[in-house]
């Protein structure tokens, strides 16, 4: 028995890579969509974070201190999001 959910990315911009955590455990990667449909999510809660990756190369960059670069920025949305069984 799995849930759904549909996520709506409104505010961020088109290289952020959205990640859906279980706790500390990645269970979702998306990007480059403005709204997704999350199908066989097991119960349970979930939160979310948005790494903006500036340089587009698909991972967060910690930055580097010689080049003067920062690390990418993450986003942390700390309300979570409860997920049910859906019933058909």
């Amino acid at each position: 028995e799995y849930g759904v959910l549909t996520v709506s990315i409104e505010n961020q911009p088109d290289y952020a890579i959205m990640e859906m955590l279980k706790g500390n455990q990645v269970v979702e990667r998306f990007k480059n969509h403005k709204t997704v449909r999350l199908e066989n999510i097991d119960p349970g809660e979930y939160t979310f974070r948005a790494i903006l990756d500036e340089n587009q190369n698909g991972r967060w960059d910690v930055g580097d201190y010689q080049l003067g670069t920062q690390p990418e920025k993450i986003i942390f949305f700390s309300t979570p999001v409860k997920v049910r069984v859906t019933t058909t």
